[in-house]
């Protein structure tokens, strides 16, 4: 499987796809209004775990979008334009709507797991990055897209824990 290939998967159903990201936006933005006056209430339970939730739902596809993008630019030598809108700017454009939403209704920092968001987003971007050199280089043919899921599943882990004993080490 090629990366227009891999692309061409996700981007089977475009209108569900922007369907998805306009709704994460939008949940933000009325849970935002059903707290309007009690901003107080939305640093603490149940609300600061939905607001976590939609960060998380967001800024992970966002940062593999943009992995996206950096891999079609260098790589593929593409255009801005000639990107798939629903692969390379709707993730992006998602999740800096649903940043901006979260980040005026609440504290950021007293999110639940927000400490971890950081660290995960980039691990993330390095072992998206590492999964398409693999496919861009064909070391690994794959044949469905759930071959390279399980390869990013793979790699993230072992990236985990061995971040996990790093940091053991230097304590």
């Amino acid at each position: 499987m090629t990366i227009p290939e891999l692309i061409q998967a996700i981007t089977r159903d475009e209108v569900a796809l922007f369907f998805f990201f306009m709704t994460v936006p939008l949940v933000a933005f009325l849970v935002s209004m059903s707290l309007n006056g009690f901003r107080d209430r939305a640093n603490q339970p149940p609300y600061s775990y939905i607001y976590a939730t939609l960060v998380y739902v967001s800024a992970v596809p966002g940062v593999i979008s943009f992995t996206f993008w950096i891999y079609s630019i260098i790589f593929e030598k593409k255009g801005l334009l000639g990107l798939n809108f629903s692969v390379y700017y709707l993730p992006g454009i998602s999740m800096l709507l649903v940043l901006l939403i979260v980040s005026r209704q609440v504290n950021m920092k007293r999110l639940p797991w927000f400490g971890e968001l950081y660290e995960l987003l980039a691990m993330i971007a390095v072992v998206s990055g590492f999964v398409l050199l693999i496919i861009h280089n064909r070391i690994i043919n794959f044949e469905h897209w759930w071959q390279v899921f399980l390869l990013f599943i793979l790699f993230f882990g072992l990236l985990k824990l061995g971040w996990e004993r790093l940091m053991r080490l230097t304590r």
